[in-house]
């Protein structure tokens, strides 16, 4: 027969308001106000074989007290977050089985177990790390616990034999949690709200738990199989994992205030979460009387309710955001694709120039350099169209054929594992939103999450990679150029146009990762509280029967209180990206996963104000200014007449055609240097009108889109920015040499107090509506016209003030 003690730490049923513990005070960390009260326990179970120990923090007392008092026990099961040997242990295990499951396992003393030759012994310990001594010791053998080799460690020691030692990544914990432990969750329950409650005040830490808790649990199937909650608890701590993950690479993330922020479903949710948390508060106030607290807890689930369904309006724009994400990656790989042919000639036609240099001057290295380089532009297309491995490839060649003094593979090699990370998990996290939209949570769900990959890079950082090895290209087929190989200009051009277009790619990839991880964990929680929803207000109805119902109850409200903020936290990492995209400059208010409704109401109406306020913070008021210039490119004429469309890409220095010959132009000579010394070049219109004397009269529309890729420079720093693409539209009306504007080609986007102007160094695309109507045969060029706002750099003249 068991029989269960519970060592309080606290009382269970004390007054509201956050205490310390063992383990918040370690790690200097305060809980949130409404932590549950029951999660401030240590767990343990004792029968006459078994001896199971729980809890988040376990120092060396702890542990002294339960090898004492279970002297004739067969097993010893500790699990814990955090074990801290701060005094020295020693303990005989002859004849006993042990197991340590921790996060960490840490102190100033060390852990000796001992065993008689003559006895046997196991020892398991699963652990993320440790920093402290552990030992295992018979008369002839010395044993230190290491994890060199994999995160499980385990000694077996047979009698009157020498122990055997193994150690691996097997992290299954069905076996050891099954057999002696009859609390299976509680470990897990308390480290998910313990991890989320306290992210803003120690993001490494929090993530660190949740990255141990979901690993483990990953790797233990056949447990999930039998436990429906766990299960759930997995898909849980995976999701919010993936969500904080995302949420710290999208700082660059530009998003459209009006759709998913400042909404009618966001003000409900911050109601909604108000009047919860005034039911909360009567609801843990243990000096009223149980009818007042059960009517506070049904009052909380109807707010619930009400919260449930203002977030699906959130959640339904984050999937139309997310569609036309998926669109924009579908043309852009169908855009490279379309380049195979072009690039397969240019490719040739250098391979032969090098081929033809060769045999005249023999340079063996720089010879290997080129001859890899020229197979790249193939290897970037299918990156984007189904080989991923190219580029890796292509990589590895150049690191194992050329001297690094020839070519520094370095930023190379890391770009080939930027696309290779970037493609797994966009693949992975489209899988898992389409199994959370199917409502499918099973087996299928837990594989595709546990094999998540999210060693990915900030937006800006992989746009600066990108850079980076354009740079490192350009500069050895420059030097090819200049020798002169034959077809070294034009592949050159190739090359770099397809890796500018790669950076945008790569750039709306990483965006739509982080919005679809916000909707997994929107919806994987939002899942989680209604299928709990009939059996909480069940529980609700027989609190007074028996105190786990309280206690059931208190974390369920706890954990749908949380839920609230989300989205809150979301919004907040809205606001400060679409600041930090008009001013260059992070808010003053820190977004925070919990905060109380105060807090969030507060902070959202500094943030907003921000926003309104964000042109007084720049070094010099922006500007307005109108430029129109011809593109004179033959290959444009010839792409407007075949198909209809054309792309160019604009960054600082020039402007690159995206056709068979590419084309740049220095923009710092545009009109007589317009665009030199100017920051911050934002764009309000954006128009197109074409050129030839003997057109046909007639109705021109057309389509003006970007990549949703943008760079920017302020005060000599160089920004990148990644937002939703935009889809606009100019037309006019041509009467001989007089065309009237019909729709003038708006670009910025308003959205109250904040308006959107896409930066104009992008790439964009000019579609003609209906071009096949069109007869363009007379056609002899291309004007563009800008009506744009920059900050000019201040200068002075040596005879003025």
């Amino acid at each position: 027969m068991y029989k269960k003690t519970i060592l309080a730490l606290s009382i269970i049923l004390a007054s509201n308001g956050s205490s310390a513990t063992p383990f918040t005070d370690y790690y200097n960390v305060v809980e949130d106000e409404l932590y549950p009260s029951s999660y401030k326990d240590i767990d343990q179970t004792t029968s006459y074989k078994d001896g199971v120990i729980q809890g988040m923090l376990l120092n060396s007392d702890v542990l002294i007290e339960l090898f004492r008092s279970n002297k004739d026990a067969r097993n010893i099961i500790i699990i814990a977050d955090t074990i801290n040997i701060d005094s020295p242990i020693v303990s005989d295990i002859s004849n006993k089985s042990i197991l340590i499951l921790a996060r960490k396992i840490t102190g100033e003393h060390s852990l000796n177990f001992s065993a008689s030759e003559d006895s046997r012994a196991m020892v398991n310990v699963i652990s993320n790390e440790i920093d402290t001594r552990l030992s295992i010791n018979t008369l002839n053998s010395f044993n230190q616990v290491n994890l060199e080799s994999g995160r499980h460690y385990r000694y077996v020691k047979q009698k009157n034999q020498s122990p055997t030692i193994y150690n691996d990544e097997k992290l299954n914990i069905n076996s050891y949690l099954t057999s002696s432990n009859k609390n299976t969750q509680f470990i897990f329950d308390q480290v998910f709200d313990m991890s989320v409650s306290i992210y803003d005040q120690v993001p490494n830490l929090s993530l660190d738990m949740l990255s141990w808790y979901s690993d483990i649990l990953g790797k233990s199937e056949s447990l999930l199989d039998k436990n429906i909650n766990l299960a759930g608890l997995y898909n849980s701590i995976q999701a919010i994992k993936i969500f904080l993950e995302m949420s710290n690479n999208s700082s660059n993330y530009v998003p459209k205030l009006k759709m998913d922020v400042y909404s009618d479903s966001y003000q409900l949710i911050l109601n909604s979460m108000s009047s919860f948390q005034d039911e909360y508060n009567q609801f843990e106030d243990h000096t009223l009387d149980i009818e007042t607290r059960k009517d506070a807890a049904q009052l909380m689930l109807g707010h619930l309710q009400s919260a449930l369904e203002a977030q699906q309006g959130i959640i339904d724009n984050q999937n139309k955001k997310i569609e036309s994400y998926q669109l924009v990656i579908e043309e852009r790989s169908e855009g490279f694709l379309k380049q195979e042919s072009i690039v397969d000639i240019l490719e040739k036609d250098f391979q032969s120039g090098i081929r033809e240099y060769q045999a005249n001057f023999v340079i063996e290295t720089m010879f290997n350099c080129l001859s890899i380089l020229a197979d790249l532009s193939q290897a970037f297309i299918g990156a984007f169209t189904g080989n991923v491995g190219g580029v890796a490839d292509s990589a590895d060649k150049m690191a194992s054929d050329v001297k690094e003094t020839v070519f520094d593979v370095k930023n190379l090699k890391k770009l080939a594992e930027n696309i290779g990370h970037i493609k797994k998990l966009s693949d992975n996290i489209a899988a898992i939103l389409k199994m959370v939209k199917e409502q499918k949570f099973g087996a299928d769900l837990r594989e595709q999450m546990n094999d998540i990959n999210l060693a990915i890079p900030e937006l800006e950082s992989s746009a600066l990679n990108w850079t980076l090895t354009q740079q490192d290209i350009s500069e050895m087929l420059g030097a090819a150029e200049a020798l002169p190989i034959r077809g070294a200009k034009a592949y050159r051009a190739s090359l770099d146009r397809l890796m500018t277009w790669g950076s945008a790619v790569s750039g709306t990839q990483l965006a739509l990762i982080q919005m679809s991880a916000r909707v997994v964990e929107l919806e994987l929680e939002k899942t989680a509280i209604l299928e709990d929803l009939e059996r909480v207000e069940a529980l609700i109805e027989k609190i007074e029967e028996d105190e786990s119902n309280m206690l059931e109850v208190e974390k369920y409200l706890f954990r749908s209180y949380n839920f609230f903020k989300r989205p809150l936290y979301t919004t907040q990492l809205n606001y400060n990206a679409a600041l930090k995209y008009n001013t260059f400059k992070n808010s003053s208010v820190v977004p925070k996963l919990n905060s109380t409704y105060d807090e969030y109401n507060k902070n959202l109406v500094t943030m907003n104000q921000d926003l309104i306020d964000h042109l007084s913070s720049l070094n010099s008021y922006p500007q307005n200014y109108k430029y129109t210039f011809p593109l004179e490119n033959e290959d444009i004429v010839k792409s407007l007449k075949e198909s209809g469309e054309f792309t160019i890409s604009i960054n600082k220095n020039k402007y690159v055609s995206f056709q068979k010959n590419p084309f740049e132009y220095n923009i710092s000579s545009f009109a007589d240097n317009t665009l030199k010394d100017r920051d911050r070049i934002r764009v309000n219109k954006i128009g197109i009108q074409l050129v030839g004397n003997d057109l046909p009269d007639g109705y021109y529309r057309f389509q003006v889109s970007h990549s949703g890729q943008f760079q920017d420079t302020y005060l000599g720093t160089s920004y990148t920015f990644n937002t939703s693409p935009q889809y606009k539209f100019y037309s006019y009306n041509s009467v001989g040499s007089q065309n009237s504007i019909i729709e003038d080609g708006t670009i910025n986007e308003d959205f109250g107090p904040y308006i959107f102007e896409p930066t104009l160094l992008s790439n964009w695309t000019f579609k003609l509506k209906d071009f096949e109507s069109h007869d363009l045969s007379k056609l002899k060029d291309v004007n563009i016209s800008l009506n744009l706002n920059s900050i000019s750099s201040p200068w002075r003249n040596s005879n003025s003030f």
